[in-house]
């Protein structure tokens, strides 16, 4: 987060894919202070959390749209930030948990413990986001050790805390070393039954590297307004002795608005 082309890259993805959270791992700047939110985020119109890195590892930074979400409280952590917030377009609170995942097994089963026990303490939609540094499955891993009490540890939280993941697009590893001889999984979003019964259609890309060894790895609800239903006819209904009486009435007392192919469009 130091370098000046991070954050321009960091920026361009703000614009490009049109985000209203981002969760940053690993910043290894050690004063918050010194870093170039505003450059990151394309403007001065935010929020954030951040945790400062423990001597030269860790760092967490979430920025948003305080304009999208508003803050009612945060909770902190080495390894976590905890945030909820009123989200725009979604059932009461909804708390979003940034997370730099421990490097050893007993660290990281205390993180699963602490995120087990901050969820179950507030109702409402939870998204974990982040580099958890655990894998689920052996397939998550090429070249590199799967250790199987870390991935049972891991699918045991997520099974605790009633998470789900959505299936992940783009590419099947987020994580590169060795100049692509050693590759993991180890960023995802986990989410809530709740939020998937609110946004069931929602996708989770994982971006171009570019700049960094780790993918980013964008969560895309599916609120998006794709505009007017196209416009469909069936021969069928030619065998309808009603089709024109119902079809003349509803042509003649439409009432519209726009450009003439608009017009139409909305007629039709």
């Amino acid at each position: 987060m130091g370098e000046s082309h991070k954050i321009d890259w960091i920026c361009k993805l703000r614009f490009t894919q049109k985000f209203d959270f981002i969760g940053i791992q690993e910043t290894r700047v050690s004063d918050f202070n010194s870093i170039n939110v505003k450059g990151c985020w394309g403007s001065s119109n935010f929020d954030c959390d951040y945790v400062n890195p423990t001597g030269c590892s860790g760092g967490l930074i979430s920025v948003w749209d305080p304009t999208i979400f508003c803050k009612s409280h945060s909770v902190y952590s080495r390894n976590f930030i905890a945030t909820s917030r009123t989200w725009k377009g979604f059932p009461g609170t909804t708390t979003i948990v940034n997370i730099y995942g421990s490097q050893s097994i007993i660290e990281k089963r205390i993180l699963w413990a602490k995120l087990l026990t901050l969820k179950r303490g507030l109702n409402g939609i939870w998204v974990f986001c982040g580099d958890f540094n655990a894998v689920r499955f052996a397939s998550e891993r090429v070249n590199s050790a799967f250790c199987d009490y870390t991935a049972s540890d891991f699918n045991q939280f997520i099974a605790e805390a009633g998470l789900h993941e959505f299936n992940l697009g783009g590419r099947k590893y987020t994580f590169l070393r060795d100049d692509g001889l050693k590759l993991s999984k180890l960023d995802r979003f986990l989410v809530c039954q709740i939020f998937i019964n609110v946004q069931p259609l929602t996708i989770v890309i994982a971006l171009s590297r570019e700049h960094s060894d780790r993918s980013p790895v964008l969560l895309k609800p599916s609120n998006t307004d794709f505009g007017p239903s196209p416009f469909r006819f069936f021969n069928s209904w030619l065998l309808n002795k009603d089709f024109n009486d119902v079809f003349e009435s509803a042509w003649n007392s439409f009432q519209g608005y726009g450009t003439p192919d608009r017009y139409l469009l909305y007629k039709l």
